[in-house]
């Protein structure tokens, strides 16, 4: 595996044909990076939280590679809801079923999510 670091919490995990993108925090956004999202090839990207300064970039890569992203529900619902590619907020159950959340999957097999009152993105 290869471990590219991009500056801030940005970090490329590479292992064969799979990339993935952590945290895409990158130039001009962030001055100290190595490389702009035009630059970045990902076949996944992974967000931490939702965070200025951990998803500038994340629908940027992940629209022009047709990579997946993966985010807690409050990352996701941030991301989305600065996409014009139309993403999904919660697309997948809470990352700890029953501290907070309740989620239900439907018959066709898509996660649907209660925020509690301490959510941020609901």
């Amino acid at each position: 595996m290869d471990i590219r670091y991009h500056g801030h919490a940005c970090f490329e995990l590479t292992d064969g044909d799979t990339r993935i993108l952590v945290d895409p925090f990158l130039k001009p956004n962030n001055p100290s990076a190595v490389a702009t999202a035009d630059e970045v090839d990902a076949t996944h990207v992974l967000i931490t939280h939702g965070h200025a300064d951990h998803i500038a970039d994340a629908v940027a890569v992940a629209t022009r590679n047709s990579a997946p992203a993966v985010a807690i529900v409050e990352a996701a619902a941030t991301s989305a809801a600065s996409s014009s590619a139309g993403s999904r907020p919660c697309s997948a159950p809470p990352a700890r079923p029953g501290r907070g959340r309740r989620a239900s999957r439907s018959s066709s097999g898509e996660w649907s999510c209660w925020r509690s009152r301490r959510c941020s993105a609901r």
